[in-house]
């Protein structure tokens, strides 16, 4: 993408529709937490919070094993990419669309914007200390 003849505005793209995208999803689930009381009555985090936190640490544990299940054996090398895409031509704003793709897609990335999300919507904070920490 970014070898393509405007590489810059397209890494520019890339960038922004990731960040754009990641933020979208942490503000949805931040409001949606909120709304289901993610802060429990007691001064501390709801219990479901706990629990799917738990659940997604699991997952990050089992997506690790399979992964490492699935690594190359030694002499072998890794497996080519299925797609070449190098005279692919690329435009700022399918550069952008592919990034929120890929950004809320990929497991890793949606599991800890999940989780950092629900701990923000947990958190007993009001809501000017939930946006900037204290100096």
């Amino acid at each position: 993408m970014l070898a393509t003849p405007r590489g810059r505005s397209n890494g520019i793209a890339f960038a922004l529709g990731w960040t754009l995208s990641l933020a979208a999803l942490v503000t949805v689930v931040v409001l949606a937490g909120s709304g289901a009381n993610a802060s429990g009555g007691d001064g501390g985090p709801a219990t479901w919070t706990l629990w799917l936190k738990l659940a997604l640490g699991v997952l990050f544990l089992l997506m690790g094993a399979k992964q490492w299940r699935d690594r190359p054996r030694e002499g072998a090398g890794p497996e080519a990419a299925g797609v070449d895409g190098g005279d692919r031509q690329v435009h700022a704003g399918q550069a952008g669309r592919d990034a929120a793709a890929l950004a809320v897609a990929n497991p890793k990335n949606l599991f800890l914007a999940v989780g950092g999300a629900v701990s923000i919507a947990s958190s007993t904070a009001g809501g000017a200390a939930r946006r900037s920490p204290p100096y």
